[in-house]
Formats: structure tokens, C-alpha cells, sequence
């Protein structure tokens, strides 16, 4: 038989761990709750840089890329207004100087008609009603260089109409150029400033001195702004609002006529005096 051990155990002595105890719970807390204090800083200070740099960076010019946008789109809705406004008016102005021409051909053929006939019936009588028809004659001269000065004044001011469509179209074609530029569309901008810089040299051949002095400085802004994309879109979009506002602005009203009836226009037909008939 085995001998039973009747020896005392000895009772577990050993300490307990530290984290176990209150003190180390304790410590434990302390140090969570300064690691929360700590990352809690640091996201708050973080966030308190950046939201500004990205209010300034981003937002911000959103906000003005919008705002520009719209400023855009009601001025290219009041260059449509003005351009349908105005080609009513051309048309208009087609109608009634063809119907005037017209008319005014039929009263100068009707007049030539009657003084053919009085000169062949009177043509005896030319000894005693030789004044009277020089007269006659004369006066009709004088009222076919009436309506014809008045048809040419006519063709003057149509021609001063069409001038101003071809502005307003420039001024929207710049428009559409601009708009593409914001939106970083360089290759359709650089198209709408060729087809610009092609309607502004087709206007310097046809406008006043003082017009043509504003068509120029167009032109060359215009140049610039082909030259300055696609490195340099902010400058370019610069030149091309100088541009859009000389020629809405800086154009000089400069009438192709004059109001007074100071210019003489070029006739298309030279009365010849009549003889004046001698008596037998």
C-alpha cells in the first residue's frame, strides 16, 4: 500500500496580475480616455485646416464657374433677342424698298412715256410752247433724281443693317467660344475663334474709319486668344471678354448715312437735258 502524504499544502501565494486590480482597471481607462482626447485633436485641428483650403479651392470656384454660367446664358439669350429683332427689321426693310423700287420704276417709266408724247404731239408748236416743255422737263429730271437719290439712301441704310446682324453674330459666336473655355472644351473654342476671326475680317472692309479702328483691336484679341490655347486658358478667356465688350460697348455708333441728306448717293441713271427745240 502506498503511503498517503498527510504533510499540510502549503496555500497559493502568488500575487495577483496588476490589470486585475483596481488600480490597473484604473490606469488602463486614463490612458484610453487621453488616446481618444489625442486622436480626437488631431482630427478636429485637421478638419479645422482643411474645410477652408477646400471652401477656397473648390467650392468657391464652383460657386463663380456657376454664377459666370448663367451670367453667360442671359447675355447670349439677349444677343438672340437683339438678332431676331433685327433680322425682322432687315426683312422688313427688304420688303419695303423692293416694293419702293419698284413703284418708283413704274413712275419713272410712266413720266418718260407722257413727255415722249408731249414732245411728238407738240413738236409744231415748239416756237410758242418751247419754256412750257422745258419746264415740264425739267421738273420731271428733278423728280426722277428725287426718288432715285431717296432709293439709294435706301440701299445705304439696309447695308448699315446687315452690318449690325454680322456684329451681334460675332458677339455670339465669342460667346459660345468663352463658354467652351470655362468648360475646358479647347478644340470647339479655338473652331467659334477661327469662325469669329473670319467674320471680323470680312467687317474691317466694309466699316467706317472710327469702326474699323474697334474691328481691329477685336481681331487682335481674338488672335491672342488662339495663340494662348491650350496652355493658357484663363488669359485667353480674359482677352476674350475685352473683346466681347469693346465690341458691345467701345463700337462707336457711326451711321452708313447721313440723316440730313448731306451725302449724295451714286446714281444708277444720268438724266440728259432735253434739247431745247428751235422754231422753223
Amino acid at each position: 500500500m502506498e503511503a498517503v502524504d498527510s504533510s499540510p499544502q502549503e496555500p497559493n501565494t502568488q500575487p495577483k496580475p496588476a490589470s486585475k486590480t483596481f488600480p490597473g482597471i484604473l490606469l488602463r481607462l486614463i490612458l484610453v480616455f487621453a488616446a481618444g482626447c489625442l486622436v480626437g485633436a488631431v482630427i478636429y485641428f485637421a478638419a479645422s485646416g482643411w474645410v477652408p483650403y477646400l471652401d477656397q479651392r473648390v467650392f468657391q470656384p464652383i460657386d463663380k464657374n456657376q454664377a459666370l454660367v448663367k451670367e453667360l446664358q442671359a447675355t447670349q439669350n439677349a444677343l438672340e433677342s437683339q438678332l431676331s429683332s433685327l433680322q425682322a427689321t432687315i426683312d422688313e426693310a427688304h420688303s419695303g424698298a423692293g416694293s419702293e423700287i419698284t413703284a418708283a420704276l413704274v413712275q419713272l417709266s410712266e413720266d418718260v412715256i407722257h413727255l415722249q408724247s408731249e414732245v411728238e404731239n407738240n413738236t409744231h408748236y415748239a416756237g410758242t410752247l418751247a419754256p412750257a416743255m422745258i419746264a415740264t422737263v425739267s421738273a420731271g429730271q428733278e423728280s426722277n433724281t428725287r426718288n432715285l437719290s431717296a432709293l439709294a439712301t435706301a440701299q445705304m441704310r439696309d447695308s448699315g443693317n446687315r452690318q449690325e446682324i454680322e456684329l451681334l453674330q460675332t458677339l455670339e459666336i465669342l460667346t459660345w467660344a468663352h463658354q467652351y473655355i470655362l468648360h475646358d472644351n479647347y478644340g470647339l473654342a479655338e473652331n467659334e475663334l477661327g469662325t469669329a476671326r473670319d467674320k471680323l475680317s470680312e467687317m474691317i472692309t466694309r466699316v467706317p474709319p472710327k469702326q474699323r479702328v474697334v474691328v481691329l483691336e477685336m481681331l487682335n484679341l481674338v488672335d491672342q486668344c488662339i495663340a494662348d490655347l491650350p496652355s493658357r486658358p484663363a488669359v485667353a478667356a480674359e482677352k476674350l471678354q475685352l473683346a466681347w465688350y469693346m465690341g458691345t460697348a467701345d463700337f462707336p455708333s457711326e451711321p452708313l448715312y447721313n440723316q440730313e441728306g448731306s451725302v449724295t448717293p451714286t446714281l444708277y441713271i444720268t438724266p440728259t437735258p432735253t434739247p431745247v427745240p428751235t422754231s422753223d
